[in-house]
This record gives structure tokens, C-alpha cells and sequence, in this order.
């Protein structure tokens, strides 16, 4: 039976009334933001500049609009009631969602350190390349040389921070989604109830966690997974377009607060979504299959 929320006048956040409290509300998403990117996206950004300019930056704010849209829609779900996003998902089908989910995280669990690993290799533009973690320091020498030192030591403690909160958050977020999928399927549907909540001392999120070192060992060892990086792109591509099909069956009911259900405005775009986000999974896997085979 879902959770109720605790709406006693006394229980309710008060806004912060100083800059210092305020900041120290905001800094979690901060720190979320910087996890959210990788030491791939990094050098896929680099990349991209160097051989097409200033072409593709249409394409960050066609991206923008999307993760706004995906993140307006899940904070309003998660509003909605006091449950994971997981249990959530089990409204709109039982398990199915879940598992959908739990497929993914197992296998971009995997691949995502491969994707790091791979996109550490490679920097184009100006013939120069990333194929030793020497070669990082190198990026940051040509820029000290045509920038100056200043941006010389902002570039090495940007890719520092990068990728040591891409690490920490990816993998403490990987393992997080990944074992509440697992316990939202293993205890469907009782699984809101309190003996079966979701914290990092459960066992399906150690389990993950254990999935993700092992892994991340494996790949360490495998030289390039080129392989590996193919497979990931395709799968990934597959997320957007489930949570886009999962978001708008959920905020569209009539059990759903009035408002915090789907206004004419979030359908258009998360239909913009599922249909973008399709369009280019599936030239994603025609693309990795031809690569495969």
C-alpha cells in the first residue's frame, strides 16, 4: 500500500531565510551536477569542438530541453508519493518496468567504465591524442600554452573534479538504482512496506556495488573494450525512450494529484522526447550492429 506523506504544519521545510543556508541546500545538486558528468564527456566535448566548431551547439540546448522535461516529470512523480522511482514504475505495468530498468543499469553498469576507460584514449583536433593518463597532463599544457597558467590549473582541477566525483556519484548512483530495481522486483507488491526499505546497508545495493568492482577490475584489465563501448551506446540509447513511455502513462492518470499531473506543455515535450530520443535509438543500433557484424 503506497506511503503517505506527512503534511503537519510543524513537519513542512521552511525556505532558508540566510545566502549561507541556502547554499547549503543547493550544494547536494551541485555535487549532483558534477557527477552527472564523466572524464568521457570530457574529452567527447573536447572533441566534438575541435573537428565541427560551433555547429553542434544547437545540439546542448536541444539537450537541455529534453533533461528538463525528463526532470521536471520525475520530481513531480516523485511528489506525488513518498516511494523510489522503482516502486513508482510498478503503476504502470507491475514489473515490467522494473526489469526494463534493472537490464539496463546491469549492463551500463558494466559498460559505463568502459565508456570512461575508452574515452580517455582519444582527444582529436590539432593531430594531438589521449593514449596514456600522461597525455591528459599534455591536454593541459596546450592549453596553458595558448591560454596561459591560470587556465592551465582550472583545466586540471575541472577534470580532477570530474572524474572524481564521476566515480564516487556514478558509482554509489548506478548501484542505487540498480538494487532498489532488484528489490522493488524481488519484493513486488509489498515492496514499500518498512522491512523492505531501500539504504546503502541493504544487500541488493552492496550486491550491485560488488557487481560494478568486479567489473570495473575486468575492464581495467581488457586492454580497449571498443566492443564493450558499442554495446553500452546501444543500450543506453534505450533508457530515454522507456522512462519517456513510463512518465507519461504515470503523470497522465487520474489518480495523480491534478497538480502535479502532465499539463498540455510537459506532454508535448516529453512526447517530443520519446520521439527524438527513438528516432536516434534506433539509428543507434542499426549503427552498433553493422559495427558488430
Amino acid at each position: 500500500m503506497p506511503h503517505t506523506v506527512d503534511t503537519l504544519p510543524d513537519s513542512r521545510p521552511t525556505p532558508p531565510s540566510t545566502w549561507t543556508r541556502a547554499l547549503g541546500q543547493i550544494g547536494p545538486g551541485i555535487v549532483l551536477a558534477l557527477a552527472s558528468v564523466g572524464a568521457s564527456d570530457m574529452v567527447t566535448t573536447l572533441n566534438s569542438g575541435a573537428q565541427y566548431g560551433m555547429a553542434l551547439a544547437w545540439v546542448f540546448v536541444v539537450g537541455l530541453v529534453i533533461k528538463y522535461a525528463v526532470n521536471d516529470a520525475v520530481a513531480r512523480l516523485q511528489l506525488s508519493d513518498d516511494r523510489s522511482f522503482s516502486s513508482h514504475l510498478t503503476d504502470a505495468g507491475g514489473r515490467t518496468f522494473p526489469v526494463l530498468i534493472l537490464i539496463a543499469e546491469l549492463l551500463i553498469g558494466i559498460f559505463a567504465v568502459a565508456m570512461t576507460a575508452v574515452g580517455a584514449y582519444w582527444l582529436y583536433g590539432k593531430g594531438y591524442e589521449i593514449d596514456s593518463n600522461d597525455a591528459v597532463f599534455e591536454v593541459g599544457d596546450i592549453i596553458g600554452t595558448n591560454i596561459g597558467s591560470v587556465a592551465h590549473v582550472l583545466f586540471l582541477l575541472a577534470f580532477f573534479a570530474v572524474v572524481y566525483s564521476g566515480v564516487l556519484g556514478g558509482f554509489q548512483g548506478i548501484a542505487y538504482v540498480t538494487g532498489d530495481c532488484v528489490r522493488v522486483i524481488r519484493r513486488y507488491p509489498h515492496q514499500d512496506e518498512p522491512d523492505f526499505d531501500m539504504s546503502a546497508k541493504a544487500p541488493e545495493f552492496r550486491g550491485a556495488l560488488l557487481w560494478l568492482t568486479l567489473w570495473s577490475v575486468v575492464i581495467l584489465t581488457a586492454g580497449k573494450p571498443v566492443t564493450l563501448v558499442l554495446v553500452y551506446a546501444a543500450i543506453s540509447s534505450l533508457m530515454l525512450p522507456v522512462l519517456a513511455i513510463a512518465l507519461l502513462i504515470l503523470l497522465n492518470r487520474s489518480t495523480t494529484a491534478a497538480e502535479l499531473r502532465n499539463g498540455i506543455v510537459s506532454n508535448i515535450m516529453l512526447v517530443a522526447c520519446l520521439a527524438l530520443s527513438g528516432f536516434l535509438a534506433l539509428l543507434q543500433l542499426r549503427e552498433t550492429l553493422a559495427d558488430l557484424f
